[in-house]
């Protein structure tokens, strides 16, 4: 019976061991990817520092919420099992996943342009100090709901549970009755007739084909180097297509790439993202594809190939030029 025992003990001794080594790694995760992130996020805000790392912790802690926290919760709460499609099952599955980067990307663009041209986050106490109507706002109002519940609902769908499609429609009808209204208000007393005029222009909802553009705000301008064959074809192009808010500009002989300048006092931009931001100004289509090229990790590597292949245009602006 002894030796039994002393087994037993040691089987329990070792079990207890590896609870407690699972429960020190999980808390060391936690404060890892939660507990420091968090607190860096609210020193930064506090300060006003660093704003590109305050948006990319924001969607780090917005995407786990979406895409991990409330589902487990809502499913939970709902019952049922979790029933997650293969990648590969059916063509009904493969459209899913596609259908997923749509609401991914107007999310992303969406806090990079509160970034860029807002220099704020999309936090209520973080907020842009300017009315931002660049970007996917010169084609919708409120890019961020319609992404948030397209990003919820087709989530739901992929894992096969109509309760976290339900959670999208309930943040659809909190964001029409409740959220919208606030806004608004909030919208209206910061800034006025601008945002009287721009919401007159721009639905909240339902995107424009084309982009809205203030007339009395500055066009935006893109240098092309009509010496060089494609960026002339490139700007030819463009003119056929009637761009809104946007004036092609011959480039000078210091040319090194295609530049951009918002007008707006915004940054301006180079090589593939002032190509991607040039598009911004053709339709809703074209306007996508130039929003999905300058995403962060998406611009440098599609710099990469189009210096790659040889394709990068002799643009510039005289702020750039050599």
């Amino acid at each position: 019976m002894k030796p039994a025992r002393r087994d037993l003990e040691a089987a329990l001794l070792g079990s207890l061991w590896a609870v407690s080594a699972f429960a020190l790694l999980g808390a060391a995760a936690a404060v890892a990817f939660g507990l420091v992130p968090a607190c860096l996020f609210a020193r930064w805000t506090r300060q006003d520092r660093h704003l590109p790392a305050r948006s990319v912790l924001h969607v780090f802690f917005y995407g786990g919420l979406m895409l991990g926290v409330l589902p487990v919760v809502v499913q939970t709460l709902g019952g049922g099992g979790w029933r997650p499609m293969s990648l590969g099952a059916s063509w009904a599955t493969k459209l899913a996943w596609q259908l997923l980067m749509l609401p991914g990307v107007l999310l992303l663009t969406a806090v990079q342009e509160f970034t860029v041209g807002g220099h704020g986050t999309p936090m209520p106490g973080d907020a842009p100090r300017r009315l931002v109507t660049t970007g996917v706002y010169a084609y919708v109002a409120n890019p961020m709901q319609l992404g948030k519940f397209g990003l919820l609902a087709t989530w739901g769908l992929l894992w096969q549970s109509p309760w976290v499609v339900a959670a999208a429609f309930v943040g659809l009808a909190y964001s029409l009755s409740v959220a919208c209204h606030r806004e608004d208000r909030d919208l209206a007393a910061r800034f006025g007739e601008s945002w009287s005029s721009y919401r007159r222009s721009v639905r909240r909802w339902w995107p424009r084909w084309r982009p809205h553009h203030d007339p009395r705000r500055p066009a935006a301008r893109v240098w092309l180097d009509s010496t060089c064959g494609p960026c002339a074809q490139l700007g030819l192009w463009l003119s056929a297509r009637g761009i809104v808010g946007l004036v092609l500009v011959p480039a000078g002989v210091e040319a090194r790439r295609m530049s951009y300048d918002p007008g707006d006092g915004g940054p301006p931009a180079e090589g593939i993202v002032a190509l991607a931001r040039a598009l911004e100004h053709v339709h809703l289509g074209w306007a996508f594809l130039g929003w999905a090229i300058r995403l962060p990790l998406v611009a440098p590597v599609a710099q990469l190939v189009a210096d790659a292949i040889g394709a990068e245009a002799r643009v510039a602006c005289p702020a750039h030029a050599r």
